[in-house]
């Protein structure tokens, strides 16, 4: 008996291990199954894209499945893939777009749960002239019923070149003129030979005497990835803002120190009106804690929209 019993504990040992590896290569078998299943969905999602199918597209959402920008800002993937559908088909229609797919470069799947993946890699699309630009994403794939479908998509922020965040920024170049209040407004814009920095110079006069002449440099922030603008002023005053796009709106959260010392904090919204005039707002100011007064004034193009250093 003394001699059976360990012999016995190592069949059952043995049987135990068999059984533990059967059900790993049963796991990766599905894996293995889910894994091809999520990569033909996705090439199914770049083809849609491609096309301007926003019905294909949405159909490989979960409910309330979100879209997130490479600023942060999430907005619901039903808001978002009919824009961008429509804007393929626009761009298409201009000739600044065509049919191929976008390609998936290195694209890595890793499952959290049997019904949960996480999709990292790369995609490749045609830009104007035929330069190539590519981007990083992250996708999070949910398993309901038999299908494989999106439930977050870190959205793909293609580079053409090293400020391509900065590109809806381009209305903004050129010279323009407003007047509120009985002082005169005058913006200037150009990018600087690297497209890195949009730089905008700003005069303020009232009854001909200059009391505002600064200058902004638009850039994204290395450290943050955000989109961030730096100003000083001829008397010393400086001033920083975090830019966010909403829409065809940009909303500045902006702090500061005047001359004098005083910290200044607001918001700046700039929304095109047209491609000659634009509605500038300041919201909520305040200076050395204390609320100062919302100004509201619309710009008006004058003179050339050309790029320069």
């Amino acid at each position: 008996m003394s001699l059976r019993l360990p012999c016995f504990s190592i069949i059952t040992a043995l049987l135990f291990c068999a059984g533990g590896v059967s059900a790993a290569a049963a796991q990766a078998a599905d894996h293995n199954a889910a894994e091809e299943a999520i990569r033909t969905s996705a090439m199914k999602y770049v083809e849609a894209l491609a096309a301007g199918d926003s019905q294909a597209m949405l159909g490989m959402w979960a409910a309330g499945g979100d879209v997130v920008d490479p600023l942060g800002n999430s907005r619901p993937a039903t808001e978002v893939i009919p824009e961008a559908a429509a804007a393929r088909i626009e761009a298409a229609g201009n000739g600044q777009a065509n049919s191929t797919p976008p390609k998936l470069i290195d694209n890595s799947i890793r499952f959290i749960t049997d019904d949960v993946a996480i999709e990292d890699g790369r995609v490749e699309a045609d830009g104007e002239g035929g330069t190539a630009r590519q981007g990083r994403f992250t996708a999070i794939w949910v398993k309901q019923g038999d299908q494989w479908k999106l439930a977050s998509l870190r959205e793909v922020q293609l580079q053409g070149h090293p400020g391509a965040m900065l590109d809806g920024l381009d209305w903004m170049v050129g010279k323009w003129l407003g007047e509120t209040g009985g002082a005169k407004f005058e913006v200037s814009a150009r990018w600087n030979e690297k497209h890195t920095f949009l730089i905008r110079d700003l005069t303020v006069t009232v009854d001909g005497k200059t009391v505002v002449n600064g200058q902004q440099r638009i850039g994204i922030d290395p450290a943050s990835g955000q989109i961030r603008s730096w100003m000083h002023d001829q008397d010393g005053g400086h001033g920083e803002g975090v830019w966010t796009k909403h829409g065809d709106t940009w909303v500045v959260q902006a702090t500061g120190v005047t001359p004098d010392g005083r910290r200044t904090t607001g918001t700046n919204i700039y929304r095109p009106e047209g491609p000659d005039k634009f509605l500038w707002k300041s919201l909520g100011a305040t200076a050395a804690g204390q609320a100062m007064p919302d100004f509201e004034i619309q710009l008006e193009r004058n003179g050339s929209t050309a790029t320069a250093n």
